[in-house]
């Protein structure tokens, strides 16, 4: 998790190096990568001034200096992250915990999409696509007005052999049989 200062090394940005609390600077000595690939930036003190100070047992027991390895990109990190903790970002977070969040974890633990095993973004995207019309069609069914009802018990008492159909779209429901309702007809 993105920590925006070190406890007790404040930041110089002139210099660019942060100061130990002893009051002897880290200065900026060169960029790494993580084994993952992150670029990221290297602050570390002389050996000499670290030998010398009474709280390296404290401050940097095992090691012959101090070091603080930050991120190469701490500046948008900075950025992205005030603007996450103020008053606004707050508020946005909480519209999307409640509006968005809810569906991903519908997504993934009623939909099948905690992994997705087809190979290439294309692939993805369509299995994705199918996840979100299913949940929107779950969606709608629950949510579809109860009009529709009405409008078919109107439209049987309007048609006298009407419960003839029914007996062929909802069997089981259907009290004749089809053969009984065949010979209604004829």
């Amino acid at each position: 998790m993105y920590k925006p200062e070190i406890a007790g090394f404040p930041y110089d940005k002139e210099n660019d190096c942060y100061i130990c609390p002893m009051g002897k600077p880290l200065p900026f000595k060169g960029f790494d990568r993580t084994a993952d690939g992150r670029l990221q930036r290297n602050y570390w003190t002389a050996p000499s001034d670290c030998r010398q100070c009474s709280s390296k047992p404290t401050c940097a027991p095992k090691a012959r200096c101090r070091k603080i390895t930050r991120t190469a990109y701490d500046e948008q990190y900075l950025r992205a992250y005030a603007r996450q903790h103020s008053r606004r970002g707050k508020r946005m977070k909480k519209l999307r915990q409640s509006t968005v969040e809810p569906v991903f974890g519908s997504l993934v633990h009623h939909y099948g999409l905690r992994n997705i095993n087809v190979l290439g973004k294309s692939g993805a995207h369509k299995v994705m696509l199918l996840a979100a019309v299913a949940f929107n069609i779950r969606k709608y069914m629950r949510n579809k007005p109860k009009k529709s009802l009405s409008m078919a018990k109107a439209m049987e008492a309007e048609q006298p052999h009407a419960h003839i159909f029914n007996c062929w779209l909802t069997p089981v429901a259907c009290t004749q049989s089809k053969r009984e309702a065949l010979e209604a007809i004829s």
